[in-house]
């Protein structure tokens, strides 16, 4: 008798040998904003502005330009301006007054698909180090012959997916935020 773990080993070959590399076309990778120590992410629902929280400040990063256009390291109280039990952070500079929903380690989460089809998929197939992956339009991982591009692996990722406009994708690792756009 077939167990599950029968038809799933070929997938967790096949991701594990897959080299580590740039996203297809229409995707650019814009590169890593190095910021340590990052708890959560979240996007602006209707742009492409990121809000990073880390242990010591909050920045917001404009993915489509790939730059960090605001900076928050005072000395306030944290909890002014976040609310873990509802995962809502609150916006400053040009998100000044808005409420932007969080995703990291403790829940929430990023869109997992666009609404033209790509996928934004986290496998912990190696726990803790997870690959991420991003899956051709209307595909699935568990498909055998399905194409997608390994973008990286991260040591439990704090957040992995898309903007709520569908034209970013980011990784927010220990290392910082990984941005990869498209429509440039």
């Amino acid at each position: 008798m077939l167990s599950i773990m029968d038809d799933i080993e070929p997938i967790r070959q096949r991701v594990r040998e897959a080299p580590v590399g740039d996203p297809p076309p229409p995707w650019t990778p814009m590169g890593l904003a190095s910021i340590t120590g990052i708890t959560e992410v979240g996007f602006a629902e209707d742009s492409e502005l990121l809000l990073v929280l880390s242990g010591h400040s909050r920045e917001i990063i404009d993915c489509g330009a790939g730059v960090v256009v605001a900076r928050d390291t005072s000395v306030e109280h944290r909890s002014s301006w976040y609310g873990p039990h509802d995962l809502i952070g609150a916006g400053f500079g040009p998100l000044n007054g808005r409420k932007i929903a969080l995703a990291g380690p403790t829940g929430g989460g990023l869109p997992a698909f666009t609404r033209d089809g790509w996928g934004a998929v986290r496998l912990p197939i190696d726990w803790p180090d997870e690959y991420l992956v991003l899956m051709a339009p209307y595909h699935s991982i568990y498909q055998p012959a399905a194409p997608f591009w390994k973008l990286g692996v991260a040591r439990e990722p704090a957040a992995w997916g898309f903007s709520f406009t569908g034209n970013s994708l980011v990784a927010a690792t220990g290392e910082g935020v990984s941005v990869f756009v498209r429509g440039r």
